[in-house]
């Protein structure tokens, strides 16, 4: 189970990139959730972790959603 704080961020990385027609930078993201880069960055590597997001490091716009957590996909 994701805490609010991942669930929150991948749902903004999926909306974001749905809007975009690309992937998010850590910026982006951090001004859609409230939230400096460091608390994403540090979301987005243990999201990568858990097999939620693949990103490649020190790349902008890599971050790519793999899979959604069904109680994610429920939310939207």
């Amino acid at each position: 189970m994701l805490t609010e704080r991942q669930q929150t961020i991948l749902r903004s990385v999926k909306k974001l990139s749905d809007a975009l027609g690309m992937p998010p930078t850590l910026k982006e993201i951090g001004d859609d959730v409230y939230l400096s880069i460091f608390p994403v960055r540090n979301t987005i590597i243990e999201l990568a972790k858990l097999g939620f997001v693949k990103r490649l490091p020190h790349q902008p716009r890599t971050i790519t959603i793999i899979r959604m957590p069904a109680e994610t996909r429920a939310a939207h």
